[in-house]
């Protein structure tokens, strides 16, 4: 094997590796903030959280007298013994109509009860509608639970 001295061996790089240095600045330079527009946001903005929350009609304690005398547990779950809790995402309209009602969390073994969380959810009635701090009542997106409990 023969050693190349250096000078022979071909040059597979540039000469001069090194960056040329960044000039050094002793001033910031000035920044340059881009222009402020106002927030706008669109009609159809759907909101988690408002000053004021839509309310079912009669509050808390009704809400759930509803969901319990009206929820028709399904025959195949109470023969397979599932129980559990769905979460069921919906929006309130600003009319208060219930609207765009999904299953976030089902109980994976039988989605009967989840057919059962949408068809209660989607006959509620007109709740009271949700309204930012300035009044104005909004689409605002409410997350329940439903509960399924073999008694």
């Amino acid at each position: 094997m023969e050693i190349v001295p250096p000078e022979r061996a071909k040059m597979s790089v540039l000469p001069n590796p090194e960056p040329e240095p960044l000039p050094y600045y002793t001033v910031e330079p000035p920044m340059i903030e881009p222009p402020i527009s106002p927030l706008t946001t669109s009609r159809d903005s759907i909101y988690d959280m408002v000053s004021v929350m839509p309310e079912f009609p009669g509050g808390q304690q009704a809400l759930s007298n509803y969901l319990k005398s009206n929820l028709r547990y399904p025959e195949t779950a109470k023969e397979m013994g599932i129980e559990g809790k769905i979460i069921v995402s919906l929006v309130i309209f600003e009319d208060g109509s219930v609207n765009n009602v999904k299953i976030l969390r089902g109980l994976n073994d039988d989605y009967s009860c989840e057919k059962e969380a949408l068809r209660l959810i989607k006959s509620m009635p007109n709740w009271s509608p949700g309204k930012k701090e300035n009044g104005q009542t909004v689409k605002v997106n409410v997350r329940l639970p439903i509960l399924f409990r073999l008694d």
